[in-house]
């Protein structure tokens, strides 16, 4: 069996270099589409939402580092501490997701994908931990309720909603941990405690936006 490694990564444009960095990232469609050509990707696709960038991929067989599947783009995107050697996508914690890739055949996609979607929000830093957790617990209590190819990541309090449209929805191969039913009925209402307003934001109902699709393969 193909095993299959998901990787959500952000990356940063340098001030100035917006133009450039959309080219470089485009340019990368074409290698991806070799990569899934090649059995190496399942699917890939890259985002950006102002001067945030955001990657998703999947990986068959083996992990692939971020610099494997974009190339050396240190020339528009900035470098990231924490590291002994500098990157430019750090990794994006998966704190949701409806479905696990067990095999590559499990995991292939049933029917054409119509849209390849990319929200961002703000977390309040304080509700990180909260938002997390009624996630976790959503997920075991109620698993296979959302789409099976979603997943929300984190970084600092910066998260990103990948999704596919239409949704599949479908039973997990494993029940849930819990068999518990604590999941507030009340959801919207109580995840919008959570989030943080934008800066530029225009209400209370400014959470969610839609980033730029750049490409998906």
């Amino acid at each position: 069996m193909t095993s299959v490694h998901r990787f959500v990564f952000r990356a940063q444009i340098l001030p100035g270099r917006e133009a450039e960095a959309a080219v470089a990232l485009n340019a990368r469609a074409n290698d991806s589409r070799a990569r899934v050509a090649s059995g190496e990707l399942m699917t890939a696709s890259a985002y950006r939402y102002r001067s945030d960038v955001f990657v998703y991929y999947e990986s068959l067989g083996a992990p692939l580092p971020p610099e494997a599947v974009f190339g050396d783009m240190s020339d528009v995107l900035a470098h990231w501490p924490g590291e002994a050697v500098p990157r430019c996508f750090v990794p994006m914690m998966d704190i949701f997701h409806c479905g696990e890739p067990l095999d590559a055949e499990y995991w292939r996609r049933k029917r054409p994908v119509e849209l390849y979607d990319g929200k961002v929000v703000r977390l309040r830093p304080v509700k990180v931990a909260s938002y997390i957790f009624y996630h976790s617990q959503l997920l075991e209590e109620q698993p296979g309720s959302f789409d099976k190819y979603c997943v929300i990541a984190i970084h600092e309090n910066l998260m990103f909603f990948y999704m596919e449209k239409p949704f599949v929805l479908e039973p997990p191969p494993k029940p849930g941990a819990l068999s518990t039913q604590n999941t507030p009925e009340q959801w919207q209402e109580l995840m919008a405690q959570h989030f943080a307003p934008w800066p530029d934001g225009s209400g209370p109902n400014d959470t969610w936006r839609d980033s730029e699709t750049l490409w998906h393969v």
